[in-house]
């Protein structure tokens, strides 16, 4: 995995660059630092919360090859506002992940106080991931017939 930081001329008022270039086998995607930084030998940690809320899921989507994106947008340090798309849906069916470690021996889980937590590589997570995305790109959508407001939305970019 290389990830090379300041790719595009895209930086945070505060100077660390936003977006950076990950090289995931042959292919290079376009992620943020932060899911970049976390993805080379970083582990995820979900305390309480699902897989629903992993981030680290857009990243395996964008490796995968997911073709649906939403415009969002930020201010640059200029004060210029910098469109770019990005992978959105409501993120329930990223619950597949945990099904997905489990068989794979991946997915280490217990309690954490009154929590449950889940730990597991990131490197793992993505890569698993991807290749599910790579099979079926619009894996992690509800179907249309199910009335998803924002897995309709992501289809409509298509």
């Amino acid at each position: 995995v290389v990830i090379a930081g300041d790719v595009y001329d895209r930086s945070a008022p505060s100077g660390e660059a936003v977006f950076c270039a990950v090289n995931f086998g042959n292919e290079p995607v376009v992620a943020t630092c932060a899911e970049a930084e976390a993805f080379a030998g970083g582990q995820v940690l979900l305390l309480g919360i699902g897989h629903h809320a992993n981030t680290m899921l857009h990243l395996a989507e964008l490796v995968g090859g997911a073709p649906y994106r939403s415009d969002f947008h930020y201010i640059d340090a200029g004060g210029a506002e910098v469109h770019y798309g990005e992978n959105d849906s409501c993120c329930e069916k990223f619950e597949l992940a945990n099904a997905w470690l489990s068989a794979a021996g991946l997915l280490r889980e217990g309690r954490v106080g009154h929590a449950e937590a889940r730990l597991m590589d990131a490197e793992d997570l993505v890569r698993i991931a991807a290749e599910k995305v790579r099979a079926d790109p619009l894996l992690f959508l509800h179907g249309a017939e199910e009335g998803c407001e924002e897995c309709d939305e992501a289809r409509e970019s298509l």
